[in-house]
Formats: structure tokens, sequence, C-alpha cells
């Protein structure tokens, strides 16, 4: 491959269009489900579609004859294609994290769940760990408070 040539722009950007597009179950009744009044509801909500831009910066020849580089890959995105959802969306969904301490810590899972709905051992049971409310994907989609 040398520098300028076919092969060489069509790997360093390749022209090619590629999306992404993310479904995500959103929980319809979190305020109950931790109440322990009603059984676990969601709606899938979507698509949140974006772009991918892939490039290859920096890109070096080295006297070994190889070649080094900075792959790139912003995503961009896709209003028009995303079919009324929003980068800003509050999506209520459940901390996967949280979620797996029970097994690594070897919680037996009725325990576990019952503690996210409210009864039984609390150890657990705080909606904070139910409810992801950070920023928890790079994507900007962002988790509704959760407050019991």
């Amino acid at each position: 491959m040398t520098e300028g040539g076919e092969i060489f722009n069509l790997w360093a950007q390749p022209p090619v269009d590629l999306y992404i597009k993310i479904y995500i179950f959103n929980i319809s009744n979190a305020q109950e489900f931790l109440a322990g009044r009603e059984r676990l509801r969601v709606e899938q909500v979507g698509p949140y579609v974006y772009k991918e831009i892939m490039t290859h910066e920096n890109v070096t020849f080295n006297q070994n004859n190889t070649m080094s580089s900075t792959p790139s890959h912003p995503l961009v995105w896709q209003e028009q294609m995303s079919q009324g959802c929003h980068e800003n969306d509050e999506v209520v969904m459940l901390n996967i994290a949280m979620l797996s301490l029970p097994a690594m810590h070897e919680i037996p899972a009725r325990r576990c769940v019952s503690s996210f709905a409210g009864g039984g051992h609390r150890t657990i049971g705080h909606c904070r760990h139910l409810v992801n409310l950070d920023n928890y994907f790079p994507l900007g989609i962002k988790a509704a408070p959760c407050r019991p």
C-alpha cells in the first residue's frame, strides 16, 4: 500500500455509509415496580440512529515496512432517520452493572429481585441501583430520575 494510492485512500476513508440503529427497552412503570405493586413493564423505543464516520488519521509509514495509524470512528446523530426519537430522550432502564453484582457475590437472584421490588432484604434495594441516573451511554441517552 502506498500513500495516496487507490487502496490506501479506500482504507483511509472508506466510501461506505455505516449506520448504527439502537433500540432500548424503556421501563414504563418504575415507581410501581419498585413499590412492589406491579410486575415490570417495558416498551421498546427507538431507533436512535447514528452514522459512523470511519477514518484513519496520523498515518505513518515505518522504516520496517509497517504502517501505523490512529483509527477514528465518531458517531454523528441522524435525526431524520430516528423517527421522532431525540438524543435527549429520557429512558428508564435497568442498570446492568448493578444487576451483575449478585452473581459476582453469590447472592441468590430471588433475594436480589425482592430487593429491587422493595420487599425483603434492602441490601441493594435502592432505586438508584435499578434506574441508571447518569448519562450511562455515550449516545447522549439519559435516564429519568426515579424517586420512590
